[in-house]
Parts: structure tokens; sequence; C-alpha cells
């Protein structure tokens, strides 16, 4: 949803906040943020209305589930590509071709715009100059298409979980670095296909009565000091926090407790340590590309 550019690196702080705190936390943000130009009034049930959008995920992993148990280990330095589109889905929709990376407490976000109707295509044929345009908004679109491309054929990754949830966003009005969100009515479907990424249906739910609070800023601009007190004062402190790793435990896809289950556990047996591929030759066979559409 974000146009400021086809990377972005902030400090990440993610905290489980439960949902009976939401208002006080408006109030208190309230006096240094402004909503995201993108947010559309939502409402729910139990929330009310509110500025917001709709986060909609595809997650791939490889067949030993090498993403997840970086996650589980705590490996500084992990990434994670994800098809990511918003709100609903219709004949025009754009979605992204996103590799997130994290080093330390640092998170960068590598995306590339591609009409979703091509999704399919691209990924069979890997045809970068055909379906992915550079712009002033990502002028590196091509070449980040082509990262995600390399390291879905390299690795024989494939779709684990699809995730969506329901997004506040925040942006600071002194510093416009600082963005505060609140993501709520985390769900998921397990090995979704391509063509599931705007699906409604059969969807689990996951962190029930909470909301994942989410505050990146640069280095320079620091952590807003203005927060501390409301987190100390309830309790809440900062949690290593993976809608992934969560979605994907709470489908039974994998269990963190023992990484020879997982192998057990996979729908494919591709193996995962392939050559590099070079772009624009798919090393994928057509069984394998079965979930492509």
């Amino acid at each position: 949803m974000s146009n400021r550019g086809p990377v972005e690196y902030r400090v990440e702080h993610k905290y489980l906040v439960p949902e009976s705190l939401r208002d006080a936390l408006r109030r208190v943000i309230a006096p240094f943020v402004r909503p995201d130009a993108h947010a559309a009034l939502m409402h729910d049930v139990r929330l009310g209305t509110y500025l917001g959008y709709t986060v909609r995920s595809i997650y791939f992993d490889t067949s030993s589930f090498a993403h997840f148990f970086a996650n589980e280990d705590g490996l500084p330095v992990r990434a994670k590509p994800r098809i990511r589109g918003y709100d609903a889905g219709h004949a025009d929709a754009i979605a992204f071709l996103e590799v997130k990376r994290r080093n330390g407490a640092v998170g960068s976000k590598a995306r590339a715009p591609i009409a979703f109707a091509s999704v399919p295509a691209f990924l069979e044929h890997g045809d970068v100059d055909a379906f992915v345009r550079d712009s002033d908004a990502f002028p590196s679109a091509r070449a980040n298409a082509g990262q995600f491309l390399h390291r879905l054929w390299r690795f024989a990754l494939q779709p684990v979980v699809l995730v969506t949830y329901d997004r506040e966003p925040h942006i600071g009005t002194i510093e416009d670095s600082l963005r505060i969100t609140f993501d709520t009515s985390v769900r998921s479907v397990a090995y979704p296909r391509v063509a599931d990424l705007y699906t409604d249906e059969g969807m689990k739910a996951s962190l029930r009565g909470y909301f994942i609070l989410e505050v990146k800023h640069d280095s320079h601009f620091g952590y807003p000091s203005w927060l501390r007190p409301f987190l100390s004062t309830h309790g809440i402190v900062r949690r290593a926090l993976s809608k992934y790793y969560t979605c994907t435990t709470d489908q039974g896809i994998v269990h963190s407790y023992t990484k020879v289950r997982a192998l057990a556990s996979a729908d494919w047996t591709s193996g995962t340590d392939r050559p590099d591929a070079p772009l624009g030759a798919s090393t994928l066979s057509r069984k394998e590309l079965s979930w492509i559409r």
C-alpha cells in the first residue's frame, strides 16, 4: 500500500496488545500521528469504525520450512519472499512481489508492483521485462522482481500459508518515517494457490482478543519516548512476533517442537538446494507449478 519506494529500512518493534486497550492507545498516540492516506473507513463488530485497510500475503518456504525455523531459531539475518495484495480483489488489482528481510532489529522490504492478473504467467514464464515496469515510485521494480524470482527458483519455494489481517495505520506528524500500525483479526489459509490471494473463505483465526502493535522508525529519529509510559503501565513488552510463524503453527502445517516432523509434514518432496537458475529459465516442473493458478 505504501508508495515510499521499492526498499524501506526501519527499526521495528512489535507488541501483543489486548483489544480492550485499543481505544486508550489511540488516545495516547493521537497528538503525534495522522492516518495513513491509503486508509479508508472500515467497520468491525468488536472494534467499531476506524480508518484502515486489509493486508493479504502469500508466504513461500522450502520443503523443510527453512524460513519457519530461521524465525524459530532467532537467526538475526533472514528473508521471506511473499506476494502481497490489499483490500478486495478486482479486475485491475495490483499485487506486490516482495522479499522481506531482517537484519537484527532492522527490517527492509524490496518490492515490485505487478498486475495481479499477470502473476500466474509471470511465475510460470519468468519474463520480468514483459510483466514488470520501473516507475518513479518503484525505480528498481524489475530488479526486485528478478530477486524474488531468483529466490523462488533457487530454493524451489512453494506457498505455505495465506495470512490476512486488518491494519489501522498511523504516520508520524513530526517525523513521517515513524509508522505505528494496529494489526487485528489475523487469519490464514494453509497451502493457498496464487488465485487465493483475495479469498475470505476457510480462514482460521489467530491471536483472538489481541492485536499486534508495530512501531517502525528510522535510526536517526529514534523510538517515540511518549509511547513508553503507556506500554510500561500495562506491562506490554516487546516481542518477537511473526504472523507467518504464528499462522503456520496455528494451521498445524509444521510443529515448532521438532524439525524432523517438518520434513514429514510437508505437502511436497522436491529438493530445496538447487543450483542457481538463470532468470527467464524456470527449473520447476509442471507438477511443481500446479499451485500457480
